[in-house]
């Protein structure tokens, strides 16, 4: 069959479009979240954020303790992390047989209940950090209270966040405002937005 010049024209737009540059790589962020930074370097500690141990990014859902997580809750948890950071240089995969000791331990807990988080929406906690290295740590718990709040993409990507060393604006450097849009879901005093955002891709990409 005889090519109209509607087709011509739509294939030759089809190879402009093949053969055009890939566009310029999104710029660099004016401040540093991840720690450590110059604000912010205390030793990894249950207290402080700190950097996970390696880019494989292990986690396991607590799924017969006092700290279980529903079947949905799991769908939600697994959909963001895969959906916000497996896209980085982190490589996400499911523990389905979690080590709690010793080397090589999983490097995400997840529980789901409000216990010693004093009123928060959740919390993160380094539970083993990484022999003779003071800034990374093997096995990190995230804990995060009951009522859908882990089907709430933003909730468990802030607190994954912070596995990652991810801050809060008031430990980045320069310091910003703490619901700066640049923080993407590491926002606080309201629900994060369920994406890490450009700059905190960069920040994981960068040491990890």
């Amino acid at each position: 069959m005889r090519s109209t010049p509607l087709r011509i024209a739509a294939v030759l737009i089809c190879v402009v479009a093949a053969l055009a540059p890939v566009s310029a790589s999104a710029v660099a962020p004016d401040y540093d979240g991840i720690y450590p930074t110059d604000r912010y370097h205390p030793w990894c500690t249950s207290q402080e954020v700190c950097l996970t141990d390696n880019s494989n990014l292990s986690y396991y859902a607590d799924s017969a303790d006092w700290g279980k997580l529903e079947d949905l809750d799991k769908l939600y948890l697994g959909e963001m992390l895969y959906d916000q950071f497996d896209p980085t240089n982190l490589a996400v995969s499911y523990d389905n047989s979690p080590i709690f000791s010793g080397g090589g331990e999983t490097d995400i807990i997840y529980q789901e209940d409000s216990e010693g988080i004093d009123g928060a929406i959740g919390m993160a906690w380094c539970n083993d950090r990484v022999d003779g290295n003071g800034y990374r740590c093997d096995q990190t718990y995230v804990r995060i209270k009951g009522h859908g709040y882990y089907q709430i993409p933003g909730v468990t990507c802030h607190e994954t966040g912070h596995v990652v060393g991810l801050l809060h604006g008031y430990n980045t450097a320069p310091e910003l405002y703490h619901q700066d849009t640049r923080l993407g879901c590491l926002v606080t005093g309201v629900i994060p937005p369920g994406s890490l955002g450009s700059n905190n891709r960069q920040f994981i990409n960068a040491v990890y």
